[in-house]
């Protein structure tokens, strides 16, 4: 990530990112900074304020990319933080790291990252797909925001099979005063905080076409 977004984050989150200065073995976030494509910014940005909203003792310890997702490794883990963490990694699969718009994880000769068309190279294999594309469509609710939603029911469908979370039943998802908003029944705290993860990123970029909005400089073009 560009040092200018780097040093907001920072500067913005300076409790979570509060050791600035130590040796990699110690801290690897502060030695090496975030380690992640300028795209994935307002997502990171989601992610450090509802976790230092929920806990103001998190310290974050490494936020970087692995294979295609976004990683953000943190001290005081709870239900809470997991789910936040996890529902960001998810949808990251969706965000083009470099530059934000709406993409698609993509192998180039072993190389997984998250990328969209402009930015994806020479002839890669595609091993993501457009979660806009398999959705069904919400009466108001725009393409940009269609795939979070996607991406939150998958992560639910996930955890509910996988993972032992109560079933989930009478999602809502609608649009009141421009934001979105997630209901439900049943589920648990972690299902609760993957809907604040999609309602928060939301509001950050543009509901139709899904870029981020209002970035303190300028992203990749």
């Amino acid at each position: 990530m560009k040092e200018e977004l780097n040093e907001k984050l920072f500067c913005d989150f300076p409790d979570l990112f509060r050791e600035r200065y130590g040796n990699v073995a110690k801290d690897p976030l502060t030695y090496w900074g975030i380690q992640c494509g300028d795209g994935w910014y307002a997502l990171v940005a989601s992610v450090a304020e509802l976790l230092t909203r929920h806990n103001p003792n998190i310290k974050a310890e490494q936020v970087k990319e692995k294979f295609g997702g976004l990683r953000f490794y943190h001290t005081y883990n709870d239900d809470y933080t997991h789910g936040v963490v996890e529902m960001a990694g998810h949808i990251s699969f969706q965000i083009c790291e470099v530059c934000g718009v709406p993409g698609i994880k993509r192998d180039s000769g072993g190389y997984i990252a998250t990328l969209c068309e402009k930015h994806k190279g020479r002839k890669p294999k595609t091993i993501g797909e457009d979660w806009a594309a398999t959705t069904t469509p919400i009466d108001g609710v725009g393409t940009g925001w269609l795939r979070l939603i996607a991406g939150l029911k998958d992560c639910i469908e996930w955890d509910v099979e996988k993972n032992g979370m109560p079933p989930v039943t009478d999602l809502i998802i609608k649009k009141d005063n421009g934001q979105l908003h997630v209901e439900f029944s049943g589920g648990d705290e972690q299902t609760r905080c993957m809907a604040d993860l999609i309602e928060h990123y939301a509001k950050k970029i543009d509901e139709d076409a899904g870029y981020v909005l209002d970035l303190p400089c300028q992203l990749a073009l």
